[in-house]
């Protein structure tokens, strides 16, 4: 089934196909994560067998790695980081009850030292910074000065 979608979409669109990796936190409150979304070995098999790029999303790959209980850098070194072209930066949140979750937050110090190793191994064409949520709930997290900082430091970490 995924090789005939994967084949249709090729077919018919003009454009680049790329998967994410999703995010595993067995405790959400929605519908269930196919393993496979976030197993890298599945990852790396779908890339190279249709040549497909990555979008690495760093909070998907942190909570994933949280939950599968790895050290967030061996579930990283995993991934097909020669095919990212578009990494998303996002926050986390370490809660007592969820575990490690993705809460489009403001990036901390261990998301900037994530992405300097992350650096270090792959050369995206795009960074966003997928930080905030629309709507009045969400507004504590959408802040116009945070947005400024991170990206001003995201800018000084990796200007070359």
């Amino acid at each position: 089934v995924l090789e005939e979608g994967i084949k249709t979409f090729d077919k018919h669109m003009n454009v680049p196909i790329m998967i994410e990796n999703m995010d595993h936190n067995p405790l959400y409150n929605r519908l269930c994560v196919m393993k496979e979304a976030v197993d890298p070995g599945f990852i790396r098999e779908m890339c190279d067998k249709y040549d497909l790029s990555f979008l690495l999303d760093t909070a998907h790959a942190s909570v994933s790695a949280y939950h599968l209980n790895m050290d967030v850098y061996d579930y990283m070194a995993q991934l097909q980081l020669n095919r990212v072209k578009e990494v998303h930066l996002i926050g986390t949140v370490l809660t007592e009850d969820q575990g490690l979750k993705d809460t489009h937050s403001h990036l901390q110090e261990r998301d900037y030292v994530l992405m300097d190793w992350l650096m270090e191994r792959m050369t995206p064409e795009i960074i966003t910074l997928e930080y905030g949520w629309p709507g009045q709930e969400y507004m504590w997290r959408t802040e116009e000065e945070m947005i400024q900082k991170q990206l001003n430091e995201i800018v000084r970490r990796y200007d070359h």
